[in-house]
């Protein structure tokens, strides 16, 4: 982990851009395809969004986030490594709120008109490790 500010700050502004250009990417295919389509081909952007990634830790010597992270923190006092950061979480952030989007019509989905929740969704098979029995989260819920 002995990248420079200016290495760290370029690579995080590329992997930026690059996130965003495949969130714009993401966002059109879903609004040309609809939600169904979209999430059916596989969440389009999301593996590249896993490469961005790997491309930029892999320039500036990290494994995970975290470690990221901590090399941030030593170059700190830069501006431009800052800078860069901050646009990197504004990107993700924008990533967050995109997959909720995607996500809402699901939570949707299982909510009646009168806001009540369809146990079928809920009837999910679970296994309770104090007893060792099956159990449906409809039934711990009393749905």
């Amino acid at each position: 982990m002995s990248s420079s500010a200016e290495e760290l700050s370029a690579a995080l502004l590329e992997a930026s851009e690059l996130a965003s250009w495949t969130l714009e990417t993401a966002t059109e295919r879903l609004r040309d395809v609809g939600r169904g389509e979209f999430i059916k081909s596989g969440l389009v952007g999301l593996g590249k969004l896993i490469s961005i990634y790997n491309e930029a830790f892999a320039r500036v010597d990290v494994m995970t986030r975290l470690e990221l992270n901590e090399l941030c923190k030593t170059h700190w006092g830069e501006v431009e490594l800052r800078d860069a950061f901050e646009e990197l979480v504004s990107v993700e952030e924008r990533w967050g709120d995109f997959l909720s989007q995607v996500d809402k019509p699901t939570e949707s989905a299982a909510t009646g008109l009168d806001g009540s929740i369809e146990q079928n969704i809920l009837h999910i098979p679970l296994f309770d490790a104090r007893t060792g029995r099956s159990v449906y989260c409809d039934q711990l819920f009393l749905l």
